[in-house]
């Protein structure tokens, strides 16, 4: 919100301009949402011999979430055109944070788990599905509002600035070996195939590539994208 718009309330571009403020945003819990969902859990273990097991876990959530309410303060749209007063409204909670807000929720997510143990080695690996989200850029306007940036055939014709983030399989590795009673090493690999999501631009307009959160080729969705990761541990016990 800027600082010169006249049509807000002027307590607040008061106290703006005298902090020599341009432009203002901020946070509000003024969103109602309604969560629907279920969990599932299945655990299976299977003892072979005293030294010999062997276990399976597959979890998963599948939900769905609806804006129902956004509670738009009315100081903030009590004064300026129709016109006016919707963008007001739009850019207090716009198609972007929208977006945004349910992606934080996605439709579904499962992992199972296979670990066998041998006396004091434990191998395991791990398979996970991240459902699909979409999020979108800041569009040609950089306001959040129907996001929609020129396409590379045409720059005279806009198309909307969608990520579609279509659902992903990564597979992690690991191995636990008790050292002592109270140490364990343990080394692992996560995404061992280097899946990574899709990349954060409409395909008609790549030259918009970018125009999101971090700035790079991916959002910060949930499988994250930074690829293969090696890694070992340490662990004690006290």
């Amino acid at each position: 919100f800027s600082a010169s718009d006249a049509t807000l309330p002027a307590a607040l571009t008061t106290q703006l301009n005298t902090l020599g403020v341009a432009t203002a945003q901020f946070f509000a819990n003024a969103v109602n949402t309604t969560n629907t969902g279920v969990d599932v859990v299945i655990d299976y273990q299977k003892k072979i011999s005293n030294k010999e097991r062997f276990k399976i876990l597959f979890v998963a959530n599948f939900q769905g979430i609806n804006i129902d309410d956004v509670h738009v303060p009315a100081a903030i749209v009590a004064n300026g055109t129709a016109e006016e007063k919707e963008y007001k409204a739009n850019t207090f909670f716009n198609d972007r944070e929208k977006y945004f807000l349910k992606a934080s929720a996605p439709a579904s997510k499962f992992s199972t788990s296979f670990d066998y143990t041998k006396n004091k080695v434990t191998l395991g690996a791990r398979v996970t599905y991240f459902g699909r989200v979409a999020l979108t850029g800041f569009g040609i306007n950089g306001d959040g509002i129907n996001p929609q940036v020129p396409s590379d055939a045409d720059e005279n014709v806009l198309v909307p600035e969608i990520f579609n983030y279509s659902g992903k399989f990564t597979t992690d590795l690991y191995m636990n070996v008790q050292v002592t009673k109270k140490a364990s090493l343990i080394l692992g690999a996560d995404n061992i195939f280097n899946v990574h999501p899709d990349f954060a631009v409409n395909p008609q307009a790549k030259w918009w590539a970018g125009d999101n959160e971090t700035g790079g080729p991916w959002d910060g969705v949930q499988m994250g994208y930074n690829g293969l990761r090696l890694f070992t541990k340490l662990a004690f016990r006290f």
